[in-house]
This record gives structure tokens, sequence and C-alpha cells, in this order.
């Protein structure tokens, strides 16, 4: 029989109510217990700013429990060990520590119980257990294993793609390392290999205990990822332990690493640029040139990365790079040497606006825009001093080499007189005497470069630069190398970066007094010699002596 309309109405606003009140009620108590997990994870210390955004996007109290649960514990997986704290907190620290297990190991529970096949669930009951008996020091880590290792196996399997369950595992394995069996060491391997491969801040976190457990370096870099700020961490931890051949040995890896990313990423960028993806093919060119040092190994990437570069303004963000490329071309005009192309130097010098006039001037040169650079000629009025000299002297070498030999000699008469006691001076000098055909001329451009020519140079012949030393080098004969004395180098030595003519031709672990011999064929043309510390304090190189050849 139908409800009457008379009570019809008052039944539906019954019904509303009760179904308002229900869903208030309810809100209170799902915003009491995100409150009171809020609390929790505050108390320990874990509520970071993206745990707080988690806690408070959770809308299901066991999803909550597991959120607030994995916070406590990758805190204290992040922890330093007790015995690195002071002696007078570690009785607190492990009293707090503990609370916040038995917190993390209750709420785990609770969301495992709600959800058995959460591998999130699973993961935190086997990490608070392996914790909890870890920092007691209790033997059922070693006589119980399976407690805490059937839970972890168990969350790496049901989620394979997830890197926590096998960071989680890592970490038991790295702490456990000696007592490991060898089959069990195999299996850890192939996880700590994968877990760095696919999980960068699974290495940034586990790599320095990695290096330290494992037998050797060869055994170490293995499980290394292919990733440049990856090999960045293993040469910072080896120079803090002082180990500096390893640190040379890292850096070489770390070069190769970063050369292969380089690539990958200009290989994008054509990709994405063949594909009329201009917006994304320009940020990634930008990058190559951004993180590639300036030297002759990564020359062909900029050289492409740049020409393939759409038009338009480069990438905000990469003018210190360019500038440092274009500073590393004038260095190298210096020895007549080119790495990079003309039409390259020209769109780098666009991107950059941090040069000087001379400088500028000297970059418009080598980058082919003659009219440029001497419009930034005619502005300057301070020709005579010393910054305009470089400029003055590639500007008649450029005027040689186009036949305009008498237009040379007049540029090189405005070089200041300090700068005409230098080697490039005459060598450009030289040049525009054999171009004019004056065997006067030539005769004294010829004697004074001999006189220029050395076999050794001083302590003092090198030049601050910013990336260490540089020091301007005219044998007086072909070499077979070069010996270098450290002047300035820590007791406990130093790894440094040699390089010659733009390329690294060494990294070398050094000591005090003892002297750097560097194998490399020396010709009788300009040179250019850097020195740069790569791990330990700062170094100052000293003497160099050329070698005889042999």
């Amino acid at each position: 029989m139908p409800m009457p309309a008379a009570l019809l109405r008052p039944a539906v606003l019954a019904a509303c109510a009760v179904l308002a009140w229900t869903a208030f009620d309810g809100y209170r108590s799902w915003q009491g217990n995100r409150d009171r997990l809020l609390a929790l994870v505050a108390d320990a210390g874990a509520l970071s700013p993206a745990v707080e955004r988690r806690l408070r996007r959770e809308i299901t109290p066991h999803h909550a429990r597991l959120e607030a649960a994995r916070a406590l514990v990758f805190h204290l997986l992040a922890a330093p060990p007790l015995a690195e704290l002071p002696a007078a907190e570690r009785e607190a620290a492990g009293d707090a520590r503990r609370r916040a297990l038995d917190a993390a190991r209750s709420l785990a529970r609770e969301g495992l119980a709600a959800q058995p096949n959460s591998w999130q669930a699973a993961m935190l009951v086997g990490a608070t257990t392996y914790l909890e008996w870890s920092l007691d020091r209790d033997p059922r880590l070693f006589t119980d294993a399976d407690a805490w290792h059937q839970p972890l196996l168990a969350a790496v399997e049901a989620a394979p793609r997830e890197a926590e369950p096998r960071r989680v595992l890592a970490t038991a394995y790295l702490e456990l390392w000696p007592v490991l069996s060898p089959a069990r060491k195999d299996f850890a391997r192939r996880l700590l290999r994968r877990t760095f491969a696919e999980d960068p801040e699974s290495f940034a976190r586990l790599g320095i205990a990695w290096l330290k457990i494992a037998g050797d370096p060869e055994e170490a870099f293995a499980l290394v990822p292919d990733q440049p700020s990856a090999w960045l961490q293993v040469l910072s931890a080896f120079a803090a332990e002082k180990r500096f051949q390893l640190v040379c040995r890292s850096h070489e890896r770390y070069l190769a690493s970063l050369e292969r990313s380089l690539a990958r990423r200009l290989e994008d960028g054509e990709r994405r640029l063949d594909l009329g993806d201009v917006f994304h093919s320009r940020t990634r060119f930008a990058r190559v040139v951004a993180e590639a040092p300036p030297e002759q190994r990564f020359v062909p990437l900029v050289n492409r990365a740049l020409a393939r570069y759409p038009p338009g303004l480069l990438s905000a963000g990469t003018n210190d790079a360019m500038a440092g490329w274009l500073r590393w071309a004038i260095a190298l005009s210096e020895v007549r040497l080119f790495p990079l192309e003309p039409n390259i130097v020209a769109r780098l010098a666009v991107a950059t606006q941090r040069l000087g006039p001379p400088d500028a001037a000297l970059v418009a040169l080598l980058g082919g825009d003659r009219v440029r650079a001497e419009r930034l000629e005619r502005l300057s009025r301070e020709h005579a001093i010393r910054a305009w000299a470089p400029y003055l002297i590639a500007k008649a070498h450029y005027l040689v080499e186009r036949g305009q030999a008498a237009a040379a000699d007049e540029v090189l008469a405005r070089v200041d007189p300090a700068s005409r006691q230098q080697a490039p001076y005459w060598l450009a000098r030289q040049a525009v005497a054999r171009a004019l055909g004056d065997p006067v001329l030539v005769a004294e451009a010829d004697h004074e470069v001999d006189r220029r020519r050395a076999g050794s140079w001083p302590a003092d012949a090198w030049r601050s630069v910013p990336r260490g030393w540089s020091l301007y080098v005219l044998p007086a004969a072909a070499g077979s190398g070069l010996t270098i004395t450290p002047a300035e180098v820590a007791p406990e030595g130093a790894a440094v970066l040699v390089r010659w003519d733009g390329a690294t031709a060494a990294c070398r672990a050094i000591r005090p007094g003892r002297p750097l011999h560097l194998e490399i064929g020396v010709t009788p043309d300009p040179h250019l010699l850097e020195w740069s510390t790569v791990g330990g304090l700062p170094t100052r190189p000293g003497p160099v002596e050329l070698l005889p050849a042999t």
C-alpha cells in the first residue's frame, strides 16, 4: 500500500538527515585519524611537505596508515647509525627510534589486515621487523631471517616496477653483507645493479655504502649505473677518503658516461626536431651545450647541437656554459687552435653578453664576423691596453691568411708594449714578415721567436684561470713529454687533471715533492698546458721541464 503523501515528505527529510549526519561523522572520523597520523609522523621528525601532502590526500584509513608507516620507515632508513651520534645522544635517539618503529609496525600490520595483497604493507612489515632487530642487535635478525626477508621478497615480486621494495631489501643486504652466503651475495648484486640503474635516488642513498663494502674497485665499479651523477658521487666519495688514484679512475668513467648521456640527449633532440617538436628539441640541444665541459672530447657534440639548434633564443640558464665555451675557444686561439666551427662560435656569441669589448671583438673575429669585430674595435679608444692584444694579434693572422700583410703590419703596430715582449706577438710578426717577403724583418722575427722558445718554464709562468692554471708553452724542440713539479699540494696528496691543447692528457694522483711525468708528443709549435684539481685540497703547479725526444 503506497505511503500517504503527508508521511512521505517527513520520511525523506529524516533519511537525508541521517545520511548527512553519517557523512559528517565519517568526515570527523577521517579528519581525526588524519590529524593523529600527522602528529605521529611529526613527533618522529619525519613530516616533510611531501609526506604531509600525501597524508592529506589519502581518503581511506588503511592507505593513510600505510603512508604514515612508510614515512616513518624511510625516515629511519635514512637516519645515521647510532654509533655515529655523540655518546650523550645515543640513548635518547635509540628510544625515539624504537617508538617510531612500534608505531610503524602497528600501522603496517593494520594496513596488511585491511588489504592482504598490498605490496606496500608487506614491505613495511618486513622493514619494521628488520629495523627493530637491527637496532637492538637481536640474534633473530639471522636465526629467524625469514620473518623480515620473506615479506620484503614478496613485496619485490609483487611490485617489480616499484623501486622502494628493492631499496629496502638492498639496504638490509648491504648492512648484512659480511654474513651473506655466496649465493645470497650473487642475488644481492643483481638486485643492487637493477636498483641502482633504475632508481637514481637509491644510488644516492646506498652508493657510498656499496663502495665501502665492495672487495675491490672493479667490483665496486661494476654496479655503478651509467649515469654521470652517479660517477660524480663515486668520485666525491673516493676524494673524501683521499683515495686519489681511484678519483682519477672515477673521473675517466664520469667523462665517458657524460659523453654517452649527452649523445643520447642529442639524438633525442634531433629526433624531436625531425618530428617538428621545436620547443623540446631546443631544450635538449641547449642542455647538451650546458652540461658538456669545454674540452676537445665534447666538441663534436657541441658542434652538432648548435648546428641543429632551431632559430631563436638559446634556453635560459645556459649563459654561463656558453661563456665558458667561448673563453675556452679564446684561450686555444692564442696557440692557433680553432676546435669550434666559426658558425658555432657565432651562435655562442649571440647567446651570451658577458664578454668585455676586447673578448667580444675576438669572438666575433673567430666567428667570421669581421664587420662586428671592427665595429667593436672602432668603438674602443683603449687599444694600447693589454686586454686588446689577443684580438689585435688574432686579427693580424686573419689578415695575413687573406693576403693583407700590410694591413696586418699596421694592426700589430697598435699592440701594447708589454705584449710585444711575448711569444704570441712575435709569432704573428713572423707570419707578417714572411708574407711581406722582407728578409730583414723575417730574420728579426725568427730571432725573437727563437729567443722565446724554451725547454723549461718556471712556476711563476703559470696563469690563474677559472678552471685552475694555464701555461703558454713554446718548446725549443720536439719532445717526448713534460715533467711538472707541483708547487703546492696538501700532505695527503690530491688528484689533478692535466689538459694539453684543450684535451685531457692525464689524471694523476700526486704527492708533495713528486714530479708528474706526462708522456705526450710535443712539437715545436705553441701549446696550451692546463692544470686543475679534481680531488683533494686545491693545488698549484710548479716548474715544467721538456723531456727530450726519444
